[in-house]
């Protein structure tokens, strides 16, 4: 038919438009007139199995009769436009009645338009299009807010960072770097220490910066995955020994559960590398002094599992919804006052999903955290 417009939301996906009335009849007129290859009509003749099935299907346009039996067309509209998910759904109505004051009421109800009977099949159509236009359109701007709004919000939480989870080392670089300039009965142990504080900062402040430009890089595209056949337990290894000493500051037993293995993987081995570092960082950091840390590795079936197990405070539900979020803050912290700026989990998030993986934590409050991940064993050639 003519008058078509572009599909919902710029996919194909097809709109949906309930018909509402208790004459059969009508509704095949209208159902054959409204016909067109980009939109499915569901129909009802009850006012409130219509309420129902807006509910379930939430469709982007209702026509709605004013006189039916039981629920009227003024009952069923205010329900609509007092429920939180069928508010925003456009209505027409139908009517017969061309009174001043049924009109009037039709509009007050919430209607988005009236048809008078008999029906004038341009009209109806036109007023169609144009109110699933504006669905469309409305959607795109909501979505396109929320885009901007999310935007906002991070660069927010990346402004915040640099105020502070910089701002305060380099201060505090500037600070240990006068000492030394200026204080000239520093001993060679005094300046010794003084650089090592200097390094350690900056150390840390590399390591925030490389998370704010990795994560970037992976939603952008921008990081290469180059999926390879290669031995994990050589980076297990290397990691564990990398943290040992850190461990060890904290009285922190590091306990390997995949001696004697031979597990071989089917990933990004920059990607894993990036994954073990921040969960063993994590574990250690949120431990407190003298517990143990567990890391693992078996395989099931056609899958490699990575497990790093800490004995810290665990996790809340509320932790666990936003867990893997850009930025997170969660209600543990740091046990020996580590850095934290809330990156770690959602570079591991992005990178296991770019090598077609998964990773999730099983955590109970005062129990500890286990982080699994799951990547790909290498194929089986037949």
């Amino acid at each position: 038919m003519s008058g078509s417009i572009d599909n919902k939301y710029l996919k194909n996906e097809k709109y949906l438009i309930l018909i509402v009335d208790d004459n059969a009849e009508n509704i095949k007129i209208i159902a054959s007139y409204l016909k067109r290859d980009d939109a499915d009509i569901v129909i009802s003749t009850e006012g409130a199995k219509a309420l129902t099935i807006a509910e379930e299907k939430r469709p982007d346009l209702i026509i709605l009769d004013i006189m039916m039996p039981g629920m009227d067309g003024y009952e069923v509209c205010a329900k609509l436009k007092a429920s939180e998910s069928t508010k925003d759904i456009p209505v027409i109505f139908i009517t017969g009645k061309t009174e001043r004051e049924e009109i009037s009421k039709a509009y007050s109800t919430g209607a988005a338009d009236v048809i008078l009977k008999p029906i004038i099949i341009n009209e109806l159509r036109t007023k169609v299009n144009n109110l699933l236009r504006y669905g469309k359109d409305r959607n795109e701007y909501v979505s396109l807010k929320t885009g901007i709004k999310n935007l906002e919000e991070e660069l927010g939480e990346f402004l915040s960072i640099a105020a502070h989870d910089l701002k305060n080392p380099i201060y505090s670089i500037s600070m240990l770097a006068k000492v030394i300039r200026d204080e000239h009965d520093l001993t060679k142990e005094d300046i010794t220490e003084f650089s090592g504080d200097i390094v350690t900062i900056s150390e840390r402040m590399l390591a925030l910066i490389k998370n704010l430009l990795d994560i970037n890089a992976i939603e952008q595209g921008k990081i290469k995955i180059n999926m390879e056949e290669f031995p994990l337990i050589e980076l297990l290894n290397h990691i564990t020994e990398t943290y040992i000493s850190s461990a060890e500051e904290k009285q922190i037993k590091l306990i390997r559960e995949y001696n004697g293995l031979e597990i071989s993987v089917y990933a990004d081995r920059s990607g894993v590398l990036q994954i073990l570092d921040n969960l063993v960082s994590n574990a250690i950091k949120y431990s407190p002094f003298n517990k143990n840390v567990w890391i693992k590795a078996s395989t099931v079936g056609d899958k490699v599992l990575i497990e790093v197990k800490d004995q810290g405070p665990g996790l809340t539900e509320d932790d666990k919804k936003k867990l893997f979020g850009k930025f997170a803050r969660l209600s543990a912290q740091p046990t020996g006052n580590e850095q934290s700026n809330g990156l770690g989990l959602s570079i591991v998030k992005k990178y296991a999903e770019a090598m077609n993986g998964n990773v999730w934590c099983e955590s109970q409050p005062g129990e500890g955290a286990s982080f699994i991940v799951e990547l790909n064993a290498p194929p089986v050639n037949v």
